[in-house]
């Protein structure tokens, strides 16, 4: 598309309306456009018409005329930006304090949501929620472990408490350490991820279950290729619990479709975060990249525009669905 549309620009007499399918003559077939994914165009000459014919639908026979073309466009307004969407939502964001949740925590308020953010540095935490202010709206933030029921029942009760309702449950935190299955700690690792990977996933979704209900609301979880990629030993509990979280994203997708809830997760490849120095692997991103197709790693605001689509209703018909941001790592 993009050497497409380079190819188009440099043609002459073609107007692009921004953010708008003009149907300036009866000739287009519009399904076909919109499939095509352009998002306007027009001809307004028969020379510039057969520039340009061979990236039309078979049904278009003719250009539109330049009168239609001026009586369309120039109601057009001016060409300010225009954001995915306004995303007026009370919503939880755990593992919110770095990465790839802060990155989403800033999105979000850009967009004019109430925020909880959820992480245990403090410090963090005090920056996200700083940087958030500058659009408008300071989250609430709430310091706590993930894998404690009880303070997790408290991320949802005063969620409630302060914004009265909750509409997107995001699910971010997570953990990684290398594991060694003939090794003595092996148990005691996979426990660590297991109950911060998955298990907090569960009780957080089961507490705000009742609550998406009432809103219709939308849960987004952060799961990894990690899920399906098994090329990399020593870490079976962490991609174990990446792979229990894709199928526990499905069953409750399923389960809450009556209600009006989607439930969907996105699976990253490698991400420019801190959580392999956390790890105590802060070579690894230098190898993961070297393993992608694209030989690149993506920025946490890559994933966050991901989590905001997924949130919102630009989304509304999709659930039970695992989106892949990879640079092409399972590709090889």
């Amino acid at each position: 598309m993009p050497a497409l549309l380079t190819r188009m620009s440099s043609l002459p007499n073609i107007c692009i309306v921004r953010a708008t399918i003009v149907f300036a003559s009866s000739s287009f077939d519009t399904s076909a456009l919109i499939t095509r994914g352009f998002l306007s165009y027009l001809a307004h000459s028969e020379a510039t018409f057969a520039s340009f014919s061979s990236f039309l639908p078979t049904r278009v026979t003719s250009a539109p005329s330049l009168a239609n073309c001026i009586a369309v466009t120039a109601p057009i307004p001016s060409l300010a930006p225009v954001t995915i969407t306004t995303l007026l939502a009370k919503l939880i964001l755990n593992g919110a304090s770095s990465g790839i949740g802060a990155a989403a925590a800033i999105l979000f308020a850009k967009e004019g949501a109430d925020l909880t953010i959820v992480g245990r540095d403090d410090a963090k935490l005090a920056k996200v929620a700083e940087d958030c202010g500058k659009f408008g709206k300071k989250p609430l933030i709430i310091s706590a472990d993930v894998t404690k029921d009880d303070e997790v029942t408290a991320i949802v009760e005063q969620t409630i408490k302060v914004f009265g309702k909750l509409d997107v449950l995001i699910n971010n935190a997570g953990m990684i350490k290398p594991d060694d299955i003939s090794h003595p700690s092996f148990m005691q690792i996979f426990d660590a991820i297991m109950n911060t990977n998955m298990r907090a996933v569960a009780v957080l979704t089961n507490l705000a279950a009742p609550h998406l209900k009432a809103t219709k609301g939308s849960i987004v979880n952060v799961s990894s290729v990690a899920a399906t990629q098994v090329s990399m030993p020593r870490f079976a509990s962490y991609k174990t619990s990446k792979a229990a979280l894709n199928h526990f994203t499905r069953c409750v997708a399923l389960e809450l479709a009556p209600h009006g809830v989607r439930v969907n997760s996105i699976s990253p490849g490698p991400v420019s975060t801190d959580l392999f120095d956390r790890a105590g692997m802060s070579t690894a991103l230098t190898v993961l990249k070297q393993a992608t197709a694209l030989d690149r790693v993506s920025d946490p605001e890559e994933i966050a525009e991901m989590i905001l689509h997924l949130a919102s209703d630009k989304a509304k018909g999709v659930t039970g669905s695992e989106y892949v941001i990879d640079n092409g790592i399972l590709l090889k």
